[in-house]
């Protein structure tokens, strides 16, 4: 009976060995079953990132062209800007000559009505003296002619 009851220990403990091997193995797999599941999401948001980075450094390539294109129409305006820039200020000084060309011919236009004035004057003045010259020597032919008529009208009578 000893032997039997050695031998029923034995089978039950034989039988809570493989119950406990079963529950091993069963948390073996389910430890395994999770582990490739875990691997499997890691490996899924792996792709995930690495798709989002593909795309992010395709969308920091097109905006570094974009910047590189915006970097080159700013220096384009503001070469423009300072051409333009350049060309008004020529143009304004160009402006203030031409206004003090102005200002001076305005000027000389003064001065040369003044002068004209005063040629007008002094030719009015030289032509009165020549009318009243002439008037006075039209004065005097006309009483030589007098005297000569008379002269003539005596002698014939």
């Amino acid at each position: 009976e000893t032997l039997q009851s050695e031998k029923d220990e034995l089978l039950n403990k034989l039988n809570e060995a493989e119950e406990t091997f079963k529950v091993c193995e069963s948390e073996k797999y389910a430890h395994l079953n999770a582990s490739a599941l875990a691997n499997k999401n890691r490996e899924m948001e792996t792709a995930k990132y690495s798709t989002e980075i593909a795309d992010m450094s395709a969308k920091t390539l097109e905006l570094e062209g974009k910047i590189e294109s915006l970097t080159a129409d700013l220096n384009l305006s503001k070469s423009e800007l300072e051409e333009t820039n350049s060309k008004l200020e020529s143009a304004l000084s160009r402006s203030k000559m031409l206004e003090l060309e102005y200002r001076t011919t305005m000027g000389m236009l003064e001065v040369t009505k003044g002068d004209k004035d005063k040629v007008a004057a002094d030719l009015l003045g030289a032509l009165n003296g020549v009318i009243t010259s002439s008037n006075d020597r039209d004065r005097e032919l006309t009483a030589q002619l007098t005297t000569l008529t008379t002269e003539k009208d005596e002698l014939a009578s």
